[in-house]
């Protein structure tokens, strides 16, 4: 059949081939007058600029990536050896045979590639990319066995196949290769020559993955050496991995641990068992990296973080260990993993738990040294208080002395005001309620709290215009201040506004909410900061105690439990405003109390009638001690002495000594004065007794100032105050 039976009048078409083709095609194209038809091209991509060619025949050992180009630009393409193919492919050129042909390859499951005579490959299909995860962009231009290189394929196969290639001969073998994200596989790989005349061209290799076949057929060989009935009925997993890395063998229990089946557990690689992203242990991870599994000498254990098959994240320690054979050469991996994740959240807890335990101890032993330090400064103070008070007291004191006694008394009381802020951060205070001015105690207070900020945030208070007025120990009243503070503070760690804010508020019922208040006119004290806000499951748990969301050791979770306590002690009612990114505002709702009526001023000593009677003074300090016994003996009170509690029961358990008042002091070395007053009153139930101190802790308890006859005074005391509890108890 002749070129020109075939070509139709005044269509161009071009040939492709090499040199030497092209010279033979030339003469038959010439002989049949269709040369100025015809182009001749010894490469595809040359062909790419022309325009008005309807058919294009490709000698098949011309290898280019312009035949793919040609194709996509719609020209009718064919690959033969033979002109006298025009015919058969006119015929059904209506069914596009060639880009059908082209579309089936791509669209096959098996990995197509072909190579040029130089052993690079020029075409790759999609399976190729599917079975190793290279791109054509990847592989073009390069050999395969410098593609898939691993330590584990020596290149035999390879060399086996390009002899027969060379003879003209296909080839079928096994390749062990690398894919592109790292892991190892078994393929089976067929090479046919391309062969025009006696030379070869290039070659056509199909490959398929037999991972699966070959893991399966060494775990067949190997099922009798392993405990098989011990291992499928582990509640642990137990899998092995071959020296290339691949999971050959995996126990049932990998589908109640991770919920996938065997059958998936044999697709996954030793990565896949230890995430090398999810390893703990930095060494672990090298040896790992290294991907030399015979460096495992020793047997580890690692704990990984892994990903259920329905999502969940759950936690597995793994011990791993290397496979010896009898001939002690490395034949793998053992692995057994076990889902450790409830013991990792206790963990957690407990870790949590101490944390919290052992700031909650420092910020106790801190507090216990306040205290300490409160009690010691407090004893001073009333000698100083105590002595100025009787200095003014004095004959012909002169008046410029009067003033500087009034300084010493007006520095004592601010020196005072320091100690009962030491005493809300230890906590040990009796709690005694009184009418207190809102806007008084926070002006009071507001120095103190700038340097509890630090420099970085912008403090203000706003008070309301007139006097607010609550019933409440002010000791409380300053911690709920401060606990507000230091939480705002902690929520801007770049600084901000922090605002405190005080005004009239009414309260309804529908407003409690579950508050045990009774609904009416309150005093709202705000505090508001600019920080980073609260979500809403933060926001539901923050009163709780011991919760915090601070770094282990930077909190005790008590700050805002300790608010809610006093407020709901109080009778009051707490409101949270908080958005994520947009700040806090804590609102503490107090009842409100009418202003207190004006008390006369406090008599001086002069003032006092004369008393009668025996007191028992009971103090470990002497200068209070011996001020409380000149102040007393002024007054005409019979005074008897003693250090501490121990010397005072010894002096009344000798002498049998009754008196009408004991003066005691709470905390001192050895017997403790609630300690005393219990061993007198068995025999002296109706004695009276008045408690003086500026430290108190648990011995003080509160059914010991709940007794009969019995009072407290705060130290550093007034005079005046002193005598009017005595004389109020034991009478003129």
């Amino acid at each position: 059949m002749s070129p020109r039976s075939v070509h139709p009048t005044k269509i161009r078409f071009a040939l492709v081939g090499p040199e030497s083709v092209l010279e033979l095609w030339r003469r038959e194209i010439e002989s049949e007058q269709l040369g100025e038809l015809t182009r001749f091209a010894t490469r595809c991509d040359m062909l790419l600029d022309q325009s008005g060619l309807e058919w294009v025949c490709v000698h098949p050992t011309v290898a280019d990536t312009g035949l793919l180009d040609l194709i996509a630009k719609g020209n009718r393409t064919i690959v033969s050896d033979e002109l006298s193919q025009l015919k058969s492919i006119k015929s059904t050129f209506e069914t596009n045979v060639t880009n059908r042909l082209s579309l089936a390859m791509e669209q096959v499951d098996e990995s197509i590639e072909i190579l040029d005579a130089s052993g690079k490959v020029t075409y790759v299909n999609q399976a190729f990319e599917n079975l190793t995860g290279y791109g054509a962009n990847q592989v073009l231009g390069r050999e395969p066995e410098e593609i898939f290189k691993n330590d584990f394929e020596n290149g035999e196969t390879y060399r086996l196949a390009a002899k027969a290639l060379q003879a003209g001969e296909s080839f079928h073998g096994v390749l062990v290769v690398r894919r592109a994200n790292g892991a190892l596989a078994h393929q089976e790989a067929t090479f046919s020559p391309l062969q025009v005349g006696d030379e070869v061209q290039g070659c056509v290799t199909v490959r398929r993955d037999i991972s699966r076949q070959v893991r399966s057929e060494v775990a067949l060989r190997e099922s009798e050496k392993r405990y098989r009935v011990l291992a499928e009925n582990a509640t642990d997993i137990i899998w092995t991995a071959g020296m290339d890395g691949l999971i050959d063998y995996c126990s049932p229990a990998v589908k109640r641990v991770l919920g996938i089946s065997v059958e998936q557990a044999l697709d996954l690689t030793l990565d896949d068992f230890l995430p090398l992203h999810a390893l703990t242990d930095i060494e672990q991870t090298e040896l790992i990296t290294s991907g030399s599994i015979e460096m495992l000498t020793d047997p580890m254990t690692v704990q990984v973080e892994q990903t259920k098959y329905d999502g969940t994240q759950i936690w597995l320690e793994a011990q791993v260990s290397l496979l010896m054979s009898p001939e002690k050469e490395p034949l793998g991996v053992l692995g057994v993993s076990r889902d450790i994740s409830q013991r990792r959240r206790v963990e957690t807890e407990r870790a949590s738990l101490e944390a919290q335990l052992l700031q909650a101890q420092k910020m106790e032993a801190i507090g216990r040294l306040a205290g300490g330090i409160a009690h010691d400064f407090n004893n001073l103070l009333t000698g100083i208080s105590v002595s100025a008070q009787l200095l003014l007291e004095a004959k012909h004191i002169t008046d410029d002395v009067a003033l500087d006694v009034q300084d010493i008394l007006t520095a004592t009381d601010r020196a005072t005001r320091l100690t009962r802020q030491l005493m809300a951060f230890s906590r040990n205070q009796v709690v005694a309620p009184q009418l207190v001015d809102v806007n008084f105690v926070v002006s009071s207070f507001e120095r103190m709290l700038s340097r509890l900020i630090g420099e970085d945030i912008n403090m203000s208070f706003l008070p309301d215009a007139k006097s607010r007025w609550i019933e409440i120990d002010p000791i409380q009243l300053e911690q709920v201040i401060v606990n507000l503070v230091v939480n705002a503070r902690d929520a801007m760690p770049d600084g901000g506004e922090l605002t405190i804010a005080s005004q009239k508020a009414e309260v309804s019922t529908d407003a409690l909410g579950g508050w045990e208040a009774e609904p009416g006119e309150f005093v709202c004290i705000a505090v508001r900061d600019t920080g980073q806000g609260m979500p809403e499951e933060i926001r539901g748990r923050i009163f709780e105690p011991f919760f915090t969301t601070k770094d282990a050791g930077k909190g005790t979770g008590l700050g805002l439990s300790t608010v809610y306590g006093i407020v709901k002690q109080n009778g009051g009612v707490i409101q949270l405003e908080s958005k994520l990114g947009e700040g806090t505002c804590f609102k503490v709702f107090l009842p409100a109390k009418k202003a207190p009526v004006k008390r006369s001023p406090e008599k001086s000593v002069g003032e006092f009638d004369t008393g009668s009677g025996r007191v028992l003074v009971v103090e470990d300090e002497e200068i209070v001690r011996s001020l409380a016994r000149r102040l007393l003996e002024k007054q005409g009170y019979e005074v008897v002495e003693a250090t501490n509690g121990n010397e005072a029961w010894e002096l009344c358990d000798a002498q049998d000594l009754t008196f009408d008042l004991v003066l005691t002091d709470v905390v001192m070395p050895g017997m403790s004065g609630p300690r005393l007053i219990e061993k007198l009153r068995e025999s002296r139930p109706t004695m009276k007794v008045i408690y003086m101190s500026g430290y108190v802790d648990e011995e003080l308890e509160q059914d010991a100032l709940g007794q009969p006859n019995t009072r407290f005074i705060q130290k550093p005391f007034s005079v005046g105050r002193l005598l009017d509890l005595i004389q109020n108890l034991i009478g003129k």
